[in-house]
């Protein structure tokens, strides 16, 4: 996590896992910002298709500009890991509150998913 920490981003604390990733807040130092960073593990960090995809990808998502959409900030590479610097929601993700509250009702769902697919 050295290359967080050298560009300003400090206080990681994990707010969630996955299979290949791990999601972070921190604080980014020069702005006072709170940031969510997710580390994705690279099997192969020689690959530099994976590379150009995830380039593509940021791209195509930092194009996107609506309230309903997450800003990805940075796109960063170090010793096997991906870094993905993002907005932080401080209400955590629809995934996390089906985890932790079971399956949404349909009229919780249309509420939040119209939203998302207008966007």
């Amino acid at each position: 996590m050295d290359v967080l920490v050298k560009r300003g981003y400090t206080n990681l604390v994990k707010i969630d896992s996955g299979g290949q990733a791990r999601v972070y807040k921190a604080e980014h130092i020069p702005d006072g910002k709170l940031v969510a960073i997710k580390i994705v593990h690279v099997e192969n960090p020689n690959n530099t298709k994976l590379d150009d995809d995830l380039k593509r990808e940021l791209q195509i998502i930092s194009n996107l500009q609506h309230p309903n959409c997450i800003k990805i900030h940075k796109l960063l590479r170090s010793q096997g890991k991906v870094y993905i610097v993002m907005d932080f929601m401080a209400n955590g993700t629809i995934g996390s509150r089906i985890r932790n509250d079971g399956e949404l009702c349909e009229w919780h769902a249309r509420l939040w998913f119209c939203p998302i697919a207008r966007a």
